[in-house]
């Protein structure tokens, strides 16, 4: 068979023009470090790589959200850590002070503390962020969530809802709580009291300024008949040094008739049917009266009601003690919100915990399935040079040949 020399010349030609392209890539990828210079090189590999890429990034995601609640969460300990101290020191004023050693003036001078401790309370139920961003305002972070009326009366105007961030796969953790989570209402006989009416109470208590109330025990439902579907009088003194008797006519005998015949005497007292229990039927008559010692008030059958009418006396309880239970209460809650901060901090470290072994999983596969092997790579391109110049040299001897040669 003949080789012509343009032949020649043209095969080796490709040749040196492959094994220099080979020698180029292979340079090429010990540069970047990186397996494959274009996703068309190995398509399924490029596939799984931006996979992986994606998921290597999602993981990063999440993590930076767990760092922000973190963040968030140890500010909120923080906060609750000086709440529940201060809790703790107005229960142990008002237990101190409900002693009975304790004069008019002592008691002024722990009111006095009492209310100091109170505005301290408000000022951290109104903390910010780093941001400006109230922390207990639920979602409305421009609000300020407890303001203060001319009366003194504190109100919530935050929401109860919360923001939320996405921690991992169908998983998700609330950044914030809100107000009404953290200084939460505390419930006594059915009525709701708010975390700051507590304090107030307790302070006015102390005082003697204290509002007067009571509540009745329970009744099946609002509708049930106490007296045989009779009507009925109730004899009602209000006033302590000077009392004023009253006597009411309850028209309807019930619960909520009672309520109606208090609502529409003259003794100034008010009434309203509570529930402890919003799944239940059962009712109880929650009174108020006017504020002050001089104000307190009983409430009793009169003479002539059947023996078998069911006792709906009210007398109305000791506001330094119902006080205190108040107190008490609220710091409990206080505590259980504290540590509720705590059981979510392990939450999310332990969330942390579990991103951070998944991003070095698949960062050891796509670093398997990305990086180079720089020691192999770096052999086959001494290889691949030694091969070209073997080619180089062989052209160089192969061209130089003619018949000249040979016949010589």
């Amino acid at each position: 068979m003949k080789v012509s020399t343009s032949q020649m010349f043209l095969s080796t030609s490709s040749q040196l023009a492959k094994q220099s392209g080979r020698i180029n890539e292979l340079q090429a990828k010990i540069s970047t470090g990186e397996k494959l210079l274009s996703p068309s090189e190995e398509p399924q590999r490029a596939a799984l790589i931006n996979q992986l890429e994606s998921t290597a990034s999602q993981i990063s995601t999440y993590q930076k959200n767990l760092d922000k609640v973190d963040g968030r969460l140890s500010i909120e300990e923080a906060i609750l850590t000086s709440v529940d101290n201060i809790m703790g020191r107005i229960r142990d004023l008002s237990l101190a002070a409900a002693s009975g050693t304790y004069s008019a003036g002592d008691k002024a001078i722990v009111v006095q503390e009492m209310r100091g401790l109170r505005d301290e309370l408000l000022s951290l139920a109104n903390s910010q962020d780093s941001g400006g961003n109230y922390i207990f305002a639920g979602t409305k972070v421009t609000t300020v969530p407890y303001q203060e009326n001319a009366a003194g009366e504190v109100s919530y105007y935050g929401d109860s809802s919360s923001a939320v961030v996405s921690t991992g796969p169908n998983s998700n953790v609330k950044l914030n709580r809100p107000g009404s989570e953290v200084f939460s209402k505390v419930t006594d006989g059915g009525v709701d009291y708010s975390f700051f009416d507590v304090l107030d109470g307790m302070a006015n208590a102390l005082m003697g300024t204290a509002k007067q109330e009571t509540v009745s025990a329970a009744f099946s439902t609002s509708a049930t008949q106490l007296n045989s579907g009779d009507v009925f009088n109730l004899e009602v003194s209000v006033g302590k040094t000077t009392p004023v008797d009253t006597i009411i006519n309850v028209a309807t005998d019930t619960p909520e008739g009672i309520v109606t015949a208090i609502n529409e005497s003259s003794t100034g007292l008010t009434a309203k049917l509570v529930k402890e229990d919003i799944t239940s039927d059962e009712v109880r008559i929650y009174i108020e009266g006017p504020a002050g010692e001089e104000s307190v008030f009983t409430i009793s059958t009169a003479a002539g009601v059947p023996a078998t009418f069911p006792n709906i006396t009210f007398t109305n309880n000791d506001a330094i003690q119902r006080g205190i239970g108040r107190v008490s209460e609220s710091k409990n809650l206080a505590t259980d919100a504290l540590v509720g901060i705590g059981v979510s901090m392990s939450v999310v470290n332990e969330k942390k915990d579990v991103n951070e072994e998944r991003d070095l999983a698949v960062k050891k596969l796509i670093s398997s399935e990305k990086d180079l092997d720089y020691a192999l790579a770096v052999t086959e391109l001494s290889s691949e040079i030694i091969a070209l110049e073997a080619l180089q040299s062989s052209f160089a001897k192969i061209s130089q040949m003619s018949l000249f040669d040979y016949l010589r």
